[in-house]
């Protein structure tokens, strides 16, 4: 087996076959990063406390649920607003007695 001795670290060697050489992989982050877990809450369908991540998946597996995107809430918002806006203009045609026929009892 033919090759050579490559200094990866100060003081540090390893044996590279006769292929083509490949750097080590390194990370530009100074330390490793660490995702901590999120604190325990009620859950808002009233079956307990929700502790953790895992606990919060489970949750939402047994319950058939998921998370709310921001942009959904948005837009469920803002059809609720149409809806209303158009139920209001009803309401205030009935009251002014236009477009309603009232018959007699």
């Amino acid at each position: 087996m033919s090759g050579r001795w490559v200094e990866v670290e100060p003081g540090r060697q390893r044996f590279i076959r006769d292929r083509e050489y490949v750097e080590p992989a390194r990370s530009d982050l100074p330390i490793p990063y660490v995702v901590s877990d999120i604190p325990a809450y009620v859950s808002p369908l009233g079956d307990g406390v929700i502790d953790g991540r895992y606990a919060r998946r489970e949750h939402f597996k047994r319950t058939n649920t998921r998370e709310v995107d921001p942009s959904e809430f948005k837009a469920a918002s803002d059809q609720f607003k149409a809806n209303k806006a158009e139920k209001q203009a009803i309401a205030d045609a009935w009251k002014a007695g236009k477009d309603i026929k009232r018959g007699t009892a």
